[in-house]
């Protein structure tokens, strides 16, 4: 099996995993799958700009396609943001219901 493969199939693992936590209201154990995926993205990015700097600096007359690791930072940082929301949502969420529960 392909190392891309292997790694495609555990950040589907982690998300999945994710999606699974939020839905049985485990926020503690979905934020640590979260954190998996943000730095398996992170660790991708850091991965690919190493590649991208060892060719330039051995082969200079190649000219790849370059990744662009600002821009994986950010996105990195904006689903972090996203997931504060939806954490946010689901806490707010959560103590609704549980005033529900006691006002019964």
């Amino acid at each position: 099996m392909s190392e891309n493969s292997e790694i495609e199939n555990e950040t589907q693992s982690h998300m999945d995993d994710m999606l699974q936590a939020i839905q049985y209201k485990n926020l503690a154990q979905s934020r640590h799958h979260f954190d998996a995926l943000m730095a398996d993205k992170v660790s991708d990015a850091l991965e690919n700009e190493k590649v991208n700097i060892a060719s330039q600096i051995y082969s200079p007359e190649v000219e790849e396609e370059e990744v662009e690791f600002d821009a994986a930072v950010a996105a990195a940082e904006q689903d972090a943001e996203e997931w504060d929301g939806i954490e946010a949502e689901l806490m707010s969420s959560f103590e609704e219901s549980d005033e529900e529960a006691e006002v019964e």
